[in-house]
C-alpha cells in the first residue's frame, strides 16, 4: 500500500465528490470577512481526539446520517476530512444528499496534512500526531506522526 494508489483509488470510486486543497483551506481561514468555513471530522470518536484540524467538529457520518453535523448550515461552506479519504468521500455525498450545496474533501484527508507538516490540534494545543487507525493504514503516515493507537 501506497500513498499515490490510495489517494488514486479514493478519486475513481468517489470521481463526483469535490476535492478542496489545502493550501486553499489555508487561504479561506485568512480571508478577513470571508464566508465562514466548517470543518467537519468524520473519523471516529477516538482517532478525532488523538488529533483534529482547529475549529473541526466530529461527526460520525456513517453513524448519524439522518442527522446533521452540529453547527453547520445548508448554505455554508463545509470541508468533510477523515483519514485518507474514504470516509469523507462518503459522507460529502451524504451531506449532499441532505441539501448540502459547497461541500468538499479536504484532498489528502488528515493524513496528507500531517505528512505535510501542517497543525493539528488536542484539546486546543497543537500536537504532532495523528491517529493512524491500524497498523496497515497507519503505514501511510510519517512514523513520527504515528499516535499509539
Amino acid at each position: 500500500m501506497d500513498w499515490e494508489n490510495v489517494q488514486r483509488d479514493v478519486q475513481t470510486t468517489f470521481p463526483d465528490v469535490r476535492r478542496l486543497a489545502p493550501d486553499t483551506l489555508i487561504q479561506w481561514f485568512e480571508e478577513d470577512g470571508g464566508r465562514p468555513v466548517r470543518i467537519v471530522d468524520v473519523r471516529a470518536k477516538e482517532e478525532f481526539d488523538i488529533s483534529h484540524l482547529t475549529g473541526a467538529r466530529h461527526w460520525d457520518g456513517a453513524a448519524e446520517s439522518e442527522s446533521a453535523p452540529g453547527g453547520v448550515g445548508l448554505d455554508d461552506r463545509v470541508v468533510v476530512y477523515c483519514a485518507v479519504g474514504y470516509r469523507s468521500s462518503a459522507a460529502v455525498r451524504t451531506l449532499q444528499d441532505m441539501g448540502y450545496t459547497d461541500v468538499y474533501r479536504l484532498d489528502g484527508d488528515l493524513f496528507g496534512w500531517v505528512n505535510a507538516g501542517r497543525a493539528v490540534v488536542k484539546d486546543g494545543e497543537p500536537v504532532d500526531k495523528a491517529h493512524p487507525f491500524n497498523r496497515r493504514w497507519g503505514e501511510l503516515l510519517r512514523p513520527d506522526s504515528r499516535a499509539d493507537s
